[in-house]
């Protein structure tokens, strides 16, 4: 319920800024916004989730994203809803999610045994997926219908869940306080540094940075919608929900497929992939195309992000696991959120249709350079476990 309601959130948010501004920059702003805290943040949140009980702490960055929401539907229902005030509710909530992620994340070797990992992480990414693909599109439907205070006091509302379920939740093995007598930016710097004694770690965050930096895309959707593909609101929550129906096709095949063997050449294949298909919905002027292109590039995603959360988990003690997740945070979350900024400036630049094709372009030469200068990651087979 909650994942819904955020993806929901999504498309309403995205969509009451471009009828505030008419403008792709503003529409790059809010990556911006997303960008700040979890460069301030995510590592702290990683010392936080290897100090105390990730549940609470989860809990309570949980209660900040539903105030948030709360403030939106607050001001829509006003009529006070502002630029500055979307940015702002924006940025409250990334800072959420940059404190509460590492604890997310790091919880599931807490939950399951080493060998179930991979399925596990699968099942997660499913979870996310089938959210992501009914929530973009229910979000449409109901900003044409409902408008968007409702969708906002729904997101609000949902997060209810989560804390309920955190609540009832009891770790299994239990977590221990893995930095007892360490000062807390000793303990920071003790995660940055053992990431950058991990040469595939450190390869697999780098080439997700950048990846995501030249595909991210997804904030032009409303000027696609608009002006490219002639679409309305309910149009728009399918291109959101596009990407995610192709990460959950790709999830129940990885659910039910052996484990892949060569993991390494696999994620530079699905990453290859991931531009391709950006290049292609980028380039097409055909809601139909547009749609499958953006499936491919959300199942090529969803290959890719399970090859390398495996890979992390398993080789990362659970005494550092916090830690290490609030370093990736800085390339997972801080890639697409700059690509989004990216992709407002090149869209006010060379418009929105070449600059999400250039965007895919870069992913493509990403990977050529990822081949040529790290290739243990191609090479790539198993990661020994913990």
């Amino acid at each position: 319920m909650s994942l819904a309601g955020t993806h929901m959130a999504r498309v309403a948010v995205a969509w009451q800024l471009y009828e505030l501004t008419h403008d792709p920059v503003q529409l790059g702003l809010l990556g911006a916004a997303k960008l700040l805290p979890v460069l301030l943040l995510s590592l702290p949140g990683g010392v936080l989730a290897d100090r105390f009980d990730r549940r609470w702490l989860l809990f309570g960055a949980t209660a900040v994203l539903a105030v948030g929401s709360s403030l939106l539907w607050w001001c829509t229902t006003a009529g006070t809803l502002t630029p500055w005030i979307l940015y702002a509710v924006v940025a409250l909530q990334s800072a959420a999610g940059a404190v509460g992620g590492p604890a997310r994340q790091a919880m599931i070797p807490n939950l399951v045994p080493v060998r179930d990992l991979q399925p596990a992480i699968t099942l997660v990414m499913l979870t996310w997926d089938v959210t992501g693909v009914a929530g973009p599109a229910l979000g449409g439907i109901a900003l044409a219908h409902a408008g968007a205070a409702a969708i906002h006091l729904f997101d609000a509302v949902s997060y209810l869940v989560v804390m309920g379920a955190l609540a009832s939740l009891a770790p299994h093995p239990p977590q221990r306080d893995a930095t007892p007598h360490e000062a807390p930016l000793a303990a920071m710097a003790a995660g940055i540094r053992w990431v950058a004694s991990q040469p595939l770690i450190r390869a697999s965050m780098l080439l997700d940075f950048f990846a995501t930096l030249f595909g991210q895309a997804t904030v032009l959707f409303p000027i696609l919608a608009a002006e490219v593909l002639h679409v309305d609101e309910t149009g728009l929550g399918l291109l959101y929900a596009a990407p995610a129906l192709g990460s959950v096709l790709a999830g129940l095949v990885l659910s039910v497929s052996p484990p892949l063997v060569a993991q390494g050449r696999w994620l530079i294949a699905s990453v290859a992939v991931y531009g391709l298909a950006t290049v292609a919905f980028g380039l097409s002027a055909s809601f139909l195309l547009t749609l499958g292109a953006l499936a491919v590039v959300g199942a090529s995603d969803t290959v890719s992000t399970v090859l390398r959360q495996t890979l992390r988990q398993r080789v990362t003690p659970d005494a550092m696991r916090g830690r290490m997740t609030g370093v990736n945070m800085l390339f997972f979350m801080g890639g697409p959120q700059l690509g989004e900024l990216e992709s407002g400036l090149g869209a006010a630049w060379l418009g929105a249709p070449l600059a999400i094709a250039a965007g895919g372009a870069g992913v493509l030469i990403t990977v050529a350079v990822a081949v040529a200068r790290v290739p243990a990651l191609w090479h790539y087979r198993d990661a020994p476990a913990d």
